[in-house]
């Protein structure tokens, strides 16, 4: 949670949802045709308790509501700091306003964001060009709309 809330604040942007679409940093769930269903469906109840979401695990929020409460009315000192390619990147734990606004974000998300490898490769083959000066945004963006257009439609 604190590498996106710098980069916010670095960027002078705000935490918000747009069409109340989430990232999830991972999914769980259940395969139709497990032979052992009933561990399974353990695991993930153990996956989802608050003794596993209380656990600072640094790769999202707590989806189990009361380790979210338990995330919000903690205080703390923790801080980060990287550089990369002589980019400076550093952090502190969010302040409880900051955390009350995450947690209305997080509380108007219901649609989780399904990323697309071939869109995605799509996407890079077509800003290439641009990236090396030979076509300008435009033309990039309505070559990989095409080809998108065309994939999505196949």
């Amino acid at each position: 949670t604190l590498v996106p809330l710098a980069v916010m604040k670095e960027s002078n942007t705000d935490y918000k949802a747009i069409n109340a679409s989430f990232l999830p940093v991972g999914m769980v769930g259940l395969n139709s045709a497990s032979k052992e269903a009933e561990i399974a469906k353990k695991f993930i109840m153990f996956l989802f308790s608050e003794e596993v979401q209380d656990g600072d695990l640094y790769d999202g929020f707590p989806i189990n509501k009361n380790s979210l409460s338990k995330w919000m009315e903690k205080e703390s000192t923790e801080t980060f700091a990287f550089s990369s390619d002589g980019v400076m990147l550093d952090g502190v734990y969010p302040d409880k306003e900051v955390r009350e606004g995450i947690i209305n974000v997080i509380q108007e998300v219901n649609t989780p964001i399904v990323l697309n490898q071939e869109v995605i490769n799509i996407m890079i083959h077509e800003v290439l060009p641009y990236l090396a000066g030979e076509i300008d945004l435009e033309q990039a963006a309505a070559a990989a709309a095409t080809k998108i257009n065309t994939y999505l439609a196949e």
